[in-house]
Order: structure tokens, then sequence, then C-alpha cells
């Protein structure tokens, strides 16, 4: 995978955490972010991939595409740190989220009704 794509695929990771970042500061679900949640780990598989395609380059392409097979190399790991960073940023929202969410089935009704079935 070439720089340019790779360059593409952390714009594409960009946007779909952007719009999951927005999507939580909103209070929407984590089950209706599906499609965004989808792009970015597409976008977070592409650089892997491209990661592994210049780490595990045949010497042939390397005497060929050298420059090219480094600079992809650079810019995958560059990317793989941000998308490290926002994957960081995820398990927190995550986390945030659903400790917001269990505080509100154990202060519900719901939750009273549940420990008396579990009891009987």
């Amino acid at each position: 995978m070439d720089p340019a794509t790779i360059g593409v695929a952390i714009t594409a990771a960009n946007t779909a955490f952007n719009a999951i970042k927005r999507g939580f500061q909103a209070g929407r679900e984590i089950e209706s972010m599906g499609k965004d949640l989808g792009r970015w780990m597409t976008a977070l598989s592409d650089i892997d991939n491209a990661e592994k395609s210049a780490k595990n380059a045949s010497p042939l392409r390397k005497l060929f595409k050298g420059n090219e097979i480094q600079a992809s190399a650079i810019e995958a790991f560059t990317a793989k740190k941000k998308l490290e960073a926002q994957r960081q940023e995820l398990k927190t929202f995550i986390k945030h989220n659903m400790e917001k969410e269990l505080d509100n089935l154990i202060m519900s009704n719901n939750f009273d009704r549940w420990k008396n079935v579990k009891k009987n």
C-alpha cells in the first residue's frame, strides 16, 4: 500500500472517529453507531495490512520500490500510533457510557425486579 492510500485510510478513520465521538457527546447509544465503528475498524485493518506489507516486502520489491516501501512503512507507523490514541479514547468513551447505563439500570425498578427474580 502506497503512502497516499494510507493517507486515505487515516482520513477515513479520522472521519469515522469524529462521528463516533460526536455521537457519544450527543448521548447516542453505541449500537446506533455501528456503521461509523465499522468504517473506523476497516481503516484500522487497512493500516495494519499496509504495515505488514511493508515489513514483509519481497527482496525483489525492495530492490525496485525500496523508497516507496520505506515511505509506506513510516506513514503506516505514524497512522498506527494515531489510531492507537483514538482506540484509547474510544475505550474511555465506551467505558464511561456503559458505566452510565449500569448506573441507570441500578437506579431503575427493573434492577430491583431482576434482583427479586434472581432470589426466587
